[in-house]
Formats: C-alpha cells, sequence, structure tokens
C-alpha cells in the first residue's frame, strides 16, 4: 500500500525481461539500472527518526464492513479525499506485508524502535494510477509475448550462464572449466578407492 517506488521499480523489471535476453547479455553487471533504482528511493528509505509521529484511526481494519469497502474501493483509491480522512498508522517492519493491518491506512509509518529509524509513505491518487495503469500495459505485453520471450530465453541460456561469457563480460581472465580443475585429492597425489570408501562407510 501506497509503495509507489517499489512499484516502479517492479515495472523497470518487468521492461528489462520484456527487453530479451539480449538486455541483460548488453547489461550484465546492471550498473545503469542500479543507479536508476537508487534513485528511485526518495521516500522508501530508512532515515533516523526521534520517534513515530501520532496515529489517527477512524476506520477499523478489524471490522468486516471496513475490509469489504477498502476491497470495493481499492483501499480508498476510488474514494475523494481520502488522503485526508484515511487512517495514519504507524506498524513495525515486520508488519509491512500484513495485509489486513493497512486496509483503511492514507498515511503508514514503518517504525522501527530498536534503530530509531522509520520511513513514511502517503496515499497519492495520481501516482498509484499511473504506476497501476504501467503494471497492466507491461503485464498484457508479458502475456501476449510469452512463449516467444520462453523460447529466446532459454537458446540464451547456455551462452548467459558460460564461463567465458562472464570472463569477458567482467574483465576477467579466463575461467577454467570445472571438470578441468583438479581435485584436493588429485592435488596431493592421492587416488580414490570405492572398495575402500565403501568398507570404511560399513564400518563406521
Amino acid at each position: 500500500t501506497c509503495h509507489y517506488e517499489t512499484m516502479q521499480a517492479i515495472n523497470l523489471a518487468l521492461e528489462d525481461v520484456l527487453a530479451g535476453p539480449d538486455y541483460f547479455a548488453a547489461h550484465p553487471d546492471a550498473g545503469e539500472r542500479r543507479s536508476q533504482l537508487n534513485a528511485l528511493r526518495q521516500v522508501e528509505a530508512w532515515h533516523p527518526c526521534a520517534g513515530p509521529p501520532a496515529e489517527r484511526r477512524r476506520f477499523d481494519p478489524d471490522r468486516r464492513a471496513t475490509r469489504i469497502l477498502m476491497r470495493f474501493t481499492l483501499n480508498g483509491l476510488l474514494v475523494p479525499f481520502f488522503s485526508r480522512i484515511g487512517n495514519r498508522i504507524t506498524l513495525p517492519p515486520g508488519k509491512r506485508w500484513a495485509i489486513r493491518a493497512h486496509w483503511a491506512a492514507a498515511q503508514i509509518t514503518y517504525y522501527d524502535p530498536d534503530t530509531d529509524r522509520a520511513y513514511t509513505v502517503r496515499h497519492d491518487k495520481r501516482r498509484a494510477v499511473s504506476a497501476s495503469l504501467r503494471t497492466a500495459r507491461l503485464i498484457v505485453q508479458l502475456w501476449a509475448r510469452y512463449n516467444a520471450l520462453k523460447t529466446a530465453y532459454q537458446a540464451a541460456y547456455p551462452d548467459l550462464t558460460s564461463a567465458e561469457f562472464w570472463a569477458g563480460a567482467l574483465g576477467l581472465e579466463a575461467m577454467p572449466d570445472a571438470a578441468s580443475v583438479p581435485s584436493d585429492d588429485e592435488r596431493h597425489g592421492k587416488t580414490h578407492r570405492p572398495g575402500k570408501t565403501v568398507r570404511r562407510a560399513a564400518a563406521e
């Protein structure tokens, strides 16, 4: 609820998947995308806090009638002036995904008393509609192109997961094949004798 920066990050991830395996081949370290994600975190970033703000609870999310109303109004999205009349609540970090606690909330402060850090998200119809429409559009594209994308990713998988690809992408020296790396016993001049191993296991 009200985590619009998280929704933006999810939309970026969907766009990357839709771009196909060539995008991941061209951006193996995701440096540009990581910079964009860091820039997104303006509101949903923990910061020092002297204490949680005062709460205001007009609606009881434990009441069945409240939950039904919030479901039909998309948790206040369809209610005029909900940012003014909705609950203002404080939750611990562990309840960020507790759905019931968020019903009818227009402002949520997540406060960690152990570290005195917090962040606050607020109901915003414009951002909610914009992010939701973008998500819906991307999901429709993903559904329509699913088979083609699946085939492309399966075809590119061997190359994108090869040692040679990552050595070149990260500027490393050629990485040895796992089969060519000697075991500890081989490095110390020991040989594996299956019969001896079996007898030792039986004795134990």
